[in-house]
């Protein structure tokens, strides 16, 4: 086990009593549940979320950095106001070294995936998301006080501009992947999204 330090009892019992959701919307390319904060004891989800990101170990998620923690048959991780958990065989390290990495029977071109980006009215991925979705992009770079691509409109600046500037941007970002031959890899991300991952042009228009 690569865990710093061992669970103690009232997260076991924490885990145990809890009721796991399956995300459906992984459920063909990657199973998992999870717990949402303010569905269980709020004191208790912090606690195991510390616990996770303080006693876990660092990995990856294609190019995305994580922090996981193993207990018995499942693995965790902790994504803002969500715990997580899969089974062991199911993780992407797991996988990879299984070779049983989802595979799309059809190459992503920028139409189909800006068609789907758009689609449901449809403005970006929320902040976090976002953000991870820059996380994967090939090649960024800092170029004086600013990044190529440019960052994603999020923290101060997510309040500060339209839908349609945080759109655009976001076009910007699945060119670049497209440049860089990775729309595969940001499709099957984006497309991989829950609805309430996106934001929405019926949610505060401008």
């Amino acid at each position: 086990m690569k865990n710093k330090k061992n669970l103690p009892k009232r997260l076991i019992e924490f885990i145990n009593l809890s009721t796991w959701i399956f995300a459906k919307t992984y459920a063909k390319n990657w199973p998992h549940e999870y717990i949402v904060q303010d569905k269980v004891d709020d004191e208790l989800f912090l606690e195991l979320a510390n616990h996770i990101d303080k006693y876990g170990y660092e990995d990856y998620f294609y190019k995305m950095k994580q922090t996981y923690f193993e207990y018995k048959e499942y693995t965790y991780w902790h994504m803002d106001n969500i715990i997580n958990r899969c089974v062991n065989k199911d993780t992407y390290q797991q996988r990879i070294k299984d070779n049983r990495l989802p595979k799309d029977k059809k190459n992503e071109t920028f139409e189909s995936l800006w068609k789907y980006c758009i689609s449901d009215n449809r403005v970006c991925p929320m902040p976090i998301k976002w953000n991870d979705l820059y996380k994967i992009l090939n090649n960024t770079k800092q170029i004086g006080a600013g990044y190529e691509p440019p960052i994603p409109l999020i923290l101060g600046a997510w309040g500060n501009t339209s839908n349609n500037e945080k759109q655009e941007r976001l076009k910007i970002h699945i060119r670049w992947a497209e440049d860089c031959n990775q729309l595969d890899e940001v499709g099957q991300y984006l497309r991989s999204l829950e609805e309430k991952d996106w934001a929405h042009y019926s949610e505060n228009q401008n």
